[in-house]
């Protein structure tokens, strides 16, 4: 369609060429090239071709007055039409995609060098392997190879060609020669010597030319006395100003290339001064430009190349805007229609005019059939077009104005906008834009672009608290701040700008994508900042150096949970699996300066690092901790002792709640330990803490005590190993220093016969909720003071006895053990033990002691006067015991067995029950009157069954003291309650011996 009739064409005027006179034949232009482009296009409503001119046959030229309405109109080609010609009135539905460069050649054209197969693949593996960063197979060397055509005949002169051509050695000898050039001296600043040196013997008024390339020299000086110089090069230096040029009046040319000259201002006057070499600086500012005109106001010729001024859009065209004079910039000559065309471009971008804002301001709901939004003066156009109406700014609605885009219009700055306060979108893509302003009235913006600007920070940004959408790529952003206000952004772009530190974006916790590829974002740890972004969805780090750290996309996707895109890449849970595993746990250099504040190791003495979930602890290991004294690591997910750091200063060490184990590692659960507790070795574990005094090791998985290797704490006072597995209670006799021991909530049943040796200044021992059945060589520690045995199982009172050895027991508790609900529990360990001053959380007080006393000496009396009565009783009972009893049984007989002693108590006291109540007083007229009416019967029946042989004479005795003292009404409560033990302990003996 395109290019055959213009290769034909030319071919045909090449052949048919006049030769001229005594020339010789042209070469035939045995190459022709074409481009192709490949594009996607929206047709939209489309319609053939309607104006053919019938008179000529010829086709009329398509215009969209024509065909009001359509977006597209397509001419056949072919007479069966299956072949068109599309022609689009709407640039912006055509996408180009590719550009494709042709070379035609004619038939039976043949190079003059043709690469083999083996050069081809070499070429291929060559430029392709460096892309793909691996070696290729010969099929995709030489596939590659075809895409490098361009460079084929340079890689042919250079390196490809056939050794045995001539020229191929000289050309890589060439090519691969070192420069040989002379090192010259380093002078560092001008003095007159130098310039001496350069004269050779010539009068320095009458020097012309000074070259004092490569000379380190930093500073401009010295210069005064020469008048007549006109070339001066300064080359390669370290120069980084332009001054001490002002005395050379006469000076043509000036090469200052290659220095660190970041302004140009002090550069003149220099009236003769016509070319100037400033390339490979360190000019980046356009303004600087304009300064140029001042000091040298007709200069011709400007070399800029390699500047960082020279990569801002229309560079040259602001050159040629501020040196009019130009004749050649950076090597280019510059034409009049260049030079006039930049002066119209400079006037038509130099401001935002109302008739800018209806070329490119769009209303609400306004579409056309190429889905484009009508402008405001195509709308403005349309409404007057039957009636006659003013171009006048003030009659626009700029209410109305939703969307600008004044985006490729080489704007400079951000103005006249303030009557845009509906504005919702707005678009200044590919300016000159420099800085954030202007926006302040337009508080109903959504959604911002200033991509491809030269932006250097973020401001102004405040009164858009309705901001959805900032796209701010390829800028020159060296730091995110100003965004906290921003609370409803969800996208943000800064692609392609100078970002060195993510710390800004912590305040945006309202945003969902992030793209921030292609800054300098060098430490990985600057993902961190976004942890706190919960609505992260989609991050964009991609061409960043951090991408290229080892277990990048891990450490990512762990530390973003919500993520589901990164780098254009979808998570999948393989991805959140592999990463919980790689960095679940572990404690890092980050986390430390969040809960410190700060990293100087050195003034750290106490540190919280509880309920962390923590599995590792390497970075403590750092030097940095060697003052480091208290340490709280409860309820993490730590394993293994060994992982725990040299700390050399430490004291007090917490590790409840963890799931430390003494299993072998192979039968445990959890990790393996990381490589650098590996590396550790002797250096990390308990045995590294030589100055711990305190270890709370409660709640874990602690079966085995030995396992931990507590024998090299040797300064430890306070051990806490409850919650725990333990069985058997070993390997804590080395600790002479120990002053305290909780082993709560274990499996321990009984002590063995050492595992309390050694610890002489043992003072709190705590067993409680074991299962402990005996109270066997608890004694071995004998300093104990505080002893906790509550909710186990000793249930004899002679069990009490083994505790009597431990003089110095203040407090004892039993509570919840079958032995606390005898009845002379309690009193019995105030009479056994003095020492005592708390039995289950309840002081001894001396009333309590006093009445303890006064029972146990009634009772001693009871049993004086038991044994001075049995001859008695035993008489009364063969003889006249008939004749005494019948004077008691006046009245209904009870049973002996029924008798209620504890009726005995006053105001309802205890008798010795398992709180160890106290009683005292005399029996009260109606008890005593109760007992009197029923103890003559009572005491006929206890002399029937001793007379039977079912009662000993110790238990009728019992009975007759108590028939007598009742009967008299002088029987006190301890004495009956003496008589009442002394008969209950008889029969309980009796019935064991019995088998009832």
């Amino acid at each position: 369609l395109c290019a055959l009739p213009r290769l034909r064409a030319a071919i045909a005027a090449e052949d048919s060429a006049p030769l001229q006179h005594g020339a010789a034949p042209a070469e035939p232009n045995r190459k022709l090239h074409a481009q192709l482009i490949v594009a996607k296009v929206f047709l939209a409503r489309c319609a053939p071709e309607t104006g053919v001119d019938e008179s000529g046959g010829r086709r009329i030229p398509i215009r969209r007055e024509d065909y009001e309405g359509l977006s597209s109109v397509y001419r056949c080609v072919e007479a069966e039409g299956k072949q068109r010609e599309w022609f689009v009135f709407e640039p912006s539905l055509v996408l180009p995609e590719y550009l494709v460069e042709i070379e035609y050649l004619e038939a039976g054209y043949t190079p003059e060098h043709e690469p083999s197969s083996a050069q081809l693949q070499h070429l291929g593996t060559g430029l392709g392997g460096s892309l793909v960063g691996e070696t290729l197979s010969e099929t995709e060397a030489a596939d590659v190879a075809s895409l490098t055509r361009p460079l084929l005949r340079f890689a042919q002169q250079c390196a490809l060609a056939s050794p045995a051509e001539p020229y191929d050695d000289s050309c890589t000898a060439a090519l691969n020669m070192p420069p040989q050039l002379r090192p010259r001296a380093k002078v560092y600043q001008i003095e007159p010597s130098v310039i001496a040196a350069q004269a050779q013997g010539a009068p320095l008024r009458e020097l012309q030319v000074l070259n004092l390339h490569g000379s380190a020299i930093r500073t401009i000086q010295g210069l005064e006395d020469l008048p007549a110089l006109r070339e001066l090069v300064l080359c390669f230096n370290e120069i980084a100003k332009l001054d001490g040029l002002q005395s050379l009046g006469a000076l043509e040319r000036l090469d200052l290339g290659f220095n660190l000259i970041k302004r140009t201002d002090g550069l003149g006057p220099l009236p003769a001064l016509r070319e100037l070499e400033l390339n490979n600086n360190l000019i980046y500012r356009v303004e600087d430009v304009a300064l140029l005109r001042q000091g040298a106001p007709d200069i011709s010729r400007l070399n800029l190349r390699s500047n960082p001024v020279c990569e801002s859009k229309a560079f040259r065209t602001h050159v040629l805007r501020s040196l009019p004079q130009l004749e050649s910039l950076d090597g280019i000559e510059i034409k009049r229609v260049e030079a006039e065309a930049a002066v119209r471009a400079v006037e038509i971008a130099h401001a935002i005019t109302p008739s800018l804002l209806r070329l490119h301001g769009y209303a609400q709901k306004r579409f056309n059939y190429s889905l484009r939004p009508n402008t405001i003066a195509e709308d403005s156009s349309r409404s007057c077009a039957s009636r006659t109406c003013n171009d006048n700014a003030s009659m626009v609605p700029w209410e109305r104005v939703e969307e600008i885009d004044l985006s490729h219009l080489q704007l400079r700055r951000l103005h006249g906008l303030e009557q845009l306060l509906g504005l919702r979108r707005a678009s200044f893509c590919n300016n000159e834009l420099s800085r954030i302003e202007g926006l302040e009235h337009c508080a109903l913006l959504e959604e911002l672009s200033l991509e491809d600007n030269r932006i250097v920070r973020l401001e102004n940004l405040a009164p858009l608290a309705l901001l959805c959408r900032l796209d701010l790529g390829k800028n020159r952003i060296g730091c995110i701040d100003g965004l906290e206000t921003l609370t409803r952004l969800t996208q943000l772009s800064l692609e392609d700008n100078e970002i060195t530190s993510l710390a800004g974006l912590a305040g945006a916790h309202s945003l969902m994508e992030l793209y921030i590829g292609n800054n300098r974002l060098e430490v990985l740890n600057e993902v961190q900042h976004l942890k706190g972004l919960m609505r992260l969805i989609i991050l964009d780090l991609s061409g960043n150096a951090l991408c290229v750290t080892p277990d990048y996309r891990s450490f990512a996707v762990f530390t973003l949970r919500k993520l589901k895109v990164l780098d254009g890449v979808g998570i999948e849970p393989a991805d959140m699996h592999s990463a919980k595993e790689k960095f679940a746990g572990k404690l890092t250099t980050d986390v430390l300066i969040e809960r410190l504040g700060h990293s100087c190791w050195e003034r750290v003495l106490e540190l919280d690092l509880s309920r962390s979930k923590l599995r590792e602890l390497d970075a403590l290991r750092a030097h940095g901790f060697c003052h480091l004294r208290r340490l709280n690591l409860d309820s993490n997910l730590l394993v293994d002792l060994r992982c725990l750091p040299h700390l050399p200063a430490l004291t007090v060490l917490s590790l409840s709640h963890n799931l430390v184990s003494t299993r072998p590692r192979s039968l445990g659960p959890g990790p393996a330990l990381s490589t650098a507790a590996r590396d550790a070795g002797s250096h990390g574990g308990l045995a590294s803490l030589a100055s711990l005094e305190v270890l709370h090791l409660g709640f874990n998985q602690i079966s085995d005590v030995p396992a931990l290797n507590l024998e090299s704490l040797r300064q430890l006072r306070v051990l806490h190993l409850q919650g725990n597995d333990i069985a058997r209670l070993d390997g804590v006799s080395q600790l002479h220093e120990l002053r305290e021991l909780n082993l709560d909530r274990n499996r321990i049943r009984a002590l063995d016969p050492g595992s309390l040796a050694g610890l002489s200044l043992l003072r709190e021992l705590r067993i409680e909720e074991n299962g402990l059945r005996s109270l066997e060589h608890i004694s071995a520690a004998s300093n104990l003071a505080t002893l906790a045995l509550g909710s186990n199982r000793i249930s004899d009172l002679a069990e009490l006895e083994k505790l009597t050895e431990c003089a110095a027991l203040q407090s004892l508790a039993l509570a919840n053990n079958p032995v606390a609900r005898r009845q002379l529990y309690r009193p019995s360990l105030v009479r056994r033990m003095l020492s005592l001053h708390v039995i289950d959380g309840r002081e001894i007080s001396p009333e309590e002691r006093a009445r303890t006393e006064a029972m146990y000496s009634a009772e001693a009396r009871a049993a004086a006067a038991t044994q001075a009565h049995f001859t008695q009783a035993h008489h009364m009972a063969h003889h006249g015991a008939a004749s005494e009893v019948r004077s008691y049984a006046a009245k209904v007989p009870l049973k002996l067995t029924s008798m209620n002693f504890d009726q005995l108590a006053l105001g309802g006291a205890d008798f010795g029950g398992g709180s160890g109540g106290a009683y005292s007083g005399l029996v009260g007229p109606a008890v005593a009157s109760g007992y009197r009416e029923s103890s003559g019967q009572n005491l006929a029946m206890a002399a029937q069954q001793l007379q039977r042989g079912s009662l000993g004479t110790s238990g009728f005795e019992a009975a007759l003291r108590t028939a007598r003292r009742v009967d008299s009404g002088g029987v006190r409560a301890g004495e009956g309650q003496a008589d009442y033990s002394s008969f209950r302990e008889y029969n309980q003996s009796r019935r064991v011996k019995t088998g009832l």
